[in-house]
C-alpha cells in the first residue's frame, strides 16, 4: 500500500464516521510556524487533525510527542491523531493514553484488542503489563 492509500482510507474512515474531511490542509500556527496536517476531519462537535504513517515502522512516543506539540500550535482546538499502517510502540501507547491523543491503525498489530481493519486502539485496554 503507497502512502497515498493509506491516507485515502485513512480519510474514509472519519467519512463514515460523519467527519468532513480536507487533506493536506496547511495551517498557520500560534508560533507563526506552518503545519501540514495529513488529514482534517471536521464535524460541527469537534476537529481531529490526523498524521498518516504508511510503512513498517511502529510509531514511538518521540513522533507522537512531536505531532501532539504540533497540534497544541493550531490556531483552534483540534484533537490529536496519528494513524499508522505497522502500529505504535508500548511506551507510544502509554504516552497517548495519557495525554488522550487518538490512534489508529490496523487489527493484526494488537490481535488482544479485537479490532477489525482499520479502527481506533482502545488505551483503555493498555496496562503497564502488557508486552507489545
Amino acid at each position: 500500500m503507497t502512502w497515498r492509500d493509506f491516507e485515502q482510507e485513512v480519510a474514509e474512515f472519519f467519512q463514515a464516521r460523519g467527519y468532513d474531511v480536507e487533506y493536506k490542509a496547511e495551517l498557520v500556527g500560534k508560533s507563526g510556524a506552518i503545519h501540514e496536517i495529513d488529514i482534517l476531519a471536521v464535524t460541527p462537535k469537534e476537529s481531529i487533525a490526523c498524521e498518516c504513517k504508511s510503512g513498517d515502522q511502529k510509531i514511538t512516543k518521540h513522533l507522537i510527542a512531536e505531532w501532539e506539540s504540533v497540534c497544541r500550535d493550531l490556531p483552534f482546538e483540534v484533537k490529536p491523531a496519528i494513524a499508522s499502517e505497522a502500529g505504535f510502540t508500548y511506551m507510544g501507547l502509554l504516552y497517548a493514553k495519557a495525554y488522550n491523543i487518538m490512534l489508529i491503525t490496523k487489527s493484526q498489530h494488537y490481535p488482544y484488542l479485537h479490532l477489525s481493519h482499520l479502527e481506533l486502539v482502545d488505551l483503555s485496554e493498555i496496562k503497564p503489563s502488557h508486552e507489545i
